[in-house]
């Protein structure tokens, strides 16, 4: 598939489509070329960035909906999707109405969703099926700035990226390595003793058989926390992107176990020759740690009416609008479900919006009156 054109659409259904495009295009595989087309596509506008993160939430939920992956007609819808597209046809999904560059990635078994879910499906399970275990397997994912990816790997192994995350896939028959180029993942591992599953970060290797963790690649330290399970520990003297045979794991010493509620702190840098730090975290650490795995609510102009109703149905505390008029007002931006507070502040801060709390699980907001 080539890239599609990098033409900023004018409507926002056609921002959809785009963003779809490029989502399809990034799970076969970028080259350099598109990489850094499609970030300057993504960077062109807030709204491109916006529905990029939208989408990869949508791939998310879909990652919790196993029982998708057994409909016949999604399968068809899924396969015609993948039939590549030129870039003269991307930039008719650009530059045409809205209803026509809708249908690009609208399907019958999908009416009630988003125009991009089926990019989505694709995305998140395209090929899951159809790809034996052990054929090799490469892919890179990545997520932008407050975004959000579950992805289904072809042995049931799952990753969650967290925003600004790059993952490297690849599995042979005999190996299945990962390669954590920047930011923080998580990962629930299917288990086959026969073939090892590895997580390189920088100088760390994480060998794990059947087992759920987190690797989180920061700038003065690695740090990898078991959630499920247990892991071995080990550090190589090449960093993970040094160039070698992606057949096999890095050259390795193990140096731990970890097991299930133990986050170990690896130093980078100066301090790379220090033995790992190794603490037990009680269960409200280990939350808040992968806290970052909380659904995110994407708006893109969106009515505050339909914002309020979301949040609402995800939590205890609960929004009202007070004047009918201020539920028009367009809403636009990336937000933790469970951080009502957060964006309630965010509407004070616009010094258009007052906030009445005549309950501990209730705010009403008004629109500021306007000086007589």
């Amino acid at each position: 598939m080539n890239a599609p054109a990098n033409r900023t659409p004018e409507n926002d259904e056609a921002i959809e489509a785009m963003a779809a495009s490029w989502l399809v295009q990034r799970d076969e595989g970028f080259t350099p070329a598109q990489a850094a087309e499609f970030a300057r596509w993504r960077d062109a506008n807030p709204k491109h960035a916006a529905a990029i993160a939208m989408l990869e939430e949508t791939c998310g939920i879909l990652g919790r909906m196993p029982l998708l992956r057994e409909e016949p007609d999604l399968r068809r819808e899924m396969e015609a999707l993948k039939q590549p597209h030129s870039s003269a046809a991307a930039s008719r999904a650009a530059s045409t109405s809205p209803t026509t560059a809708t249908k690009i990635v609208r399907f019958p078994t999908l009416l009630k969703v988003a125009g991009a879910l089926a990019a989505c499906l694709l995305v998140v399970l395209g090929g899951w099926w159809l790809r034996p275990v052990d054929e090799e397997f490469r892919n890179t994912y990545t997520t932008a700035a407050g975004g959000y990816l579950r992805v289904v790997l072809p042995d049931e192994s799952l990753i969650e990226l967290n925003a600004d995350t790059e993952v490297r896939v690849h599995f042979s028959a005999t190996l299945r390595r990962i390669t954590l180029a920047g930011g923080e993942a998580h990962f629930i591992v299917a288990k086959n003793p026969t073939r090892p599953f590895h997580v390189a970060a920088g100088t760390v290797d994480v060998r794990a058989v059947g087992t759920a963790f987190n690797v989180k690649l920061a700038p003065a330290a690695i740090e990898v926390l078991v959630t499920e399970g247990k892991v071995q520990l080990g550090q190589s003297s090449a960093p993970a992107n040094f160039p070698r045979s992606d057949t096999t794991a890095a050259p390795a010493t193990a140096v731990a176990m970890l097991v299930a509620g133990q986050c170990a702190i690896v130093s980078t840098g100066r301090a790379a020759a220090a033995a790992p730090r190794i603490a037990t975290l009680d269960p409200a650490a280990v939350r808040d740690a992968l806290a970052w795995q909380t659904p995110r609510l994407v708006f893109v102009d969106t009515p505050l009416a339909e914002v309020v109703q979301q949040f609402n149905r995800r939590n205890r505390l609960q929004l009202e609008i007070g004047d009918a008029e201020l539920g028009h007002r367009v809403v636009g931006g990336s937000f933790r479900a469970d951080h009502v507070e957060t964006f309630v502040r965010l509407l004070e801060d616009s010094r258009d919006v007052t906030v009445e709390r005549p309950a501990p699980d209730r705010i009403i907001l008004r629109k500021v009156a306007a000086p007589p």
